[in-house]
């Protein structure tokens, strides 16, 4: 019976774009629907990442942490997510193919001219 509830709460769950969807079921992130509203940081592989809820539930942004809570409240929070997405697409390039950013011939690349997070950072300087 534990096994279905949480089943029907992973369905329950909503993301505030597709990619985001992908890249949590890319990273294997489990139990985002038990998190708090605000940030709530998750070790993975060596990294802390970040996750935001907002007040209805909907999970709003995932990243590799780059700056204090304390910052989160003064910095413009579009800006700090667009950087963090973008360091998450790049440090897990090989296993998310997603999120602004595809693998083209060993090089990583953005997508067709988009306005999705983590672009500018996935394009890899080049």
């Amino acid at each position: 019976m534990f096994v279905a509830l949480a089943a029907e709460a992973q369905n329950n769950l909503s993301f505030k774009t597709e990619e985001l969807k992908k890249v949590a079921a890319e990273l294997k992130l489990e139990g985002l629907d038990t998190l708090k509203i605000g940030y709530t940081f998750i070790q993975k592989n060596n990294h802390q990442l970040v996750v935001r809820k907002a007040e209805n539930g909907m999970v709003e942004h995932i990243g590799i942490q780059l700056f204090p809570e304390a910052y989160r409240q003064q910095a413009n929070g579009a800006v700090l997510d667009f950087l963090e997405s973008g360091l998450l697409c790049n440090t897990y390039k090989e296993s998310i193919k997603v999120y602004g950013c595809q693998i083209r011939q060993g090089k990583l690349e953005p997508d067709a001219v988009s306005s999705k997070i983590g672009i500018l950072l996935c394009s890899n300087g080049q």
